[in-house]
């Protein structure tokens, strides 16, 4: 990490169960930030706080907020 790279504490990732949201979890992760992820699918990632939501649906997503 560069000097003018902020460090990143606590992160909210959506899609954590694959792609570029289970790869920016892992990397933040292993950098020592409290990570949060929202996905359909459980991720399986060691330390992640998820939550399995589908984003699309509105009514779910109120309720998790509340």
């Amino acid at each position: 990490m560069s000097r003018n790279t902020p460090r990143i504490s606590h992160a909210l990732i959506t899609g954590t169960s694959s792609g570029l949201g289970r790869g920016l979890a892992t990397r933040l992760l292993q950098r020592g930030a409290q990570v949060y992820g929202c996905s359909r699918r459980p991720s399986g990632l060691p330390g992640l706080v998820e939550t399995s939501v589908d984003l699309t649906d509105q009514a779910v997503v109120a309720r998790r907020l509340e």
